[in-house]
């Protein structure tokens, strides 16, 4: 999740400029959390917290605990279309020959275009909510 990107003004003396009162603390190195989450028009599916970088490995074992899960809870024997990005892991060779095996249909999409996917939406409601949450915590 991304820091909040608003500044501040404030006005001081000339000789005020390191003052505490007059500081704004910064982090160099935010914590940030990678989470993987689907969602449908039945609702919002499992999420899993991502901790490292994910491999082909790891990405089957994400859509073999969550994705079809949640599937099979909100579409039971019904077919659905899946839809990802062209993240690395998700194009591996295994990774596909995974999902073919399972029957997942999956939606083809533009590696360009991935702002149009609609759990981008999604993201960034909870990624407002979490700075929210952060900012409430600060001020109190």
């Amino acid at each position: 999740m991304s820091g909040n990107q608003s500044s501040a003004y404030l006005r001081r003396r000339t000789h005020e400029e390191f003052s505490p009162q007059c500081l704004k603390p910064t982090v160099k190195f935010p914590t940030k959390v990678m989470a993987w989450g689907c969602m449908s028009s039945h609702g919002v599916g499992r999420l899993h917290i991502v901790s490292g970088t994910v491999k082909a490995m790891d990405y089957i074992e994400i859509l073999q605990n969550k994705m079809l899960r949640t599937a099979r809870d909100f579409f039971g024997n019904q077919s659905c279309i899946f839809q990802d990005y062209n993240a690395p892991c998700h194009r591996a060779k295994v990774v596909q020959k995974w999902l073919k095996d399972h029957t997942v249909n999956r939606m083809n999409w533009s590696g360009q275009s991935s702002d149009l996917n609609l759990i981008e939406n999604l993201w960034l409601k909870l990624d407002m909510k979490f700075q929210r949450k952060n900012l409430q915590k600060n001020v109190n």
